[in-house]
């Protein structure tokens, strides 16, 4: 079984992108989506993902309030902040952060590097 991604991100086309970037170049085949914070946390509540990628300015519930929502009810799963935006992890509370311009291929690099990393939990994070 393979290990399921959030990702969330108010652009659907994007969203797409990434899908088909991360099968093609980090060996991901399960995703899940949403549209916002506020979905994304109900995403998780559901069915807990291995690794949560978060966009940071969306409508509704955007991605820092989202991280501190997700970190309280789903600790032990990764989140990575892929946003145009210039931020620490440490500022955000978040696990890591890749830059829009810094581009998909350091993205992958950071995706493969959260899937491969043992659960700590021992939970299976596999859907």
């Amino acid at each position: 079984m393979s290990k399921t991604i959030l990702i969330v991100d108010d652009n659907d086309i994007l969203r797409r992108v990434l899908k088909e970037f991360l099968r093609k170049h980090a060996g991901a085949a399960s995703f899940e989506e949403a549209g916002d914070g506020r979905e994304a946390i109900g995403r998780v509540t559901q069915s807990k993902p291995a690794l949560i990628i978060l966009d940071l300015s969306m409508p509704g519930m955007g991605g820092l309030r989202a991280a501190q929502e997700l970190k309280k009810i789903a600790p032990d799963v990764p989140i990575l902040l892929f946003t145009m935006h210039d931020a620490r992890p440490e500022d955000i509370g978040v696990d890591a952060v890749v830059t829009k311009v810094d581009g998909l291929s350091q993205l992958a690099e950071k995706v493969r590097y959260f899937l491969e990393k043992p659960n700590p939990s021992g939970v299976s994070a596999a859907v």
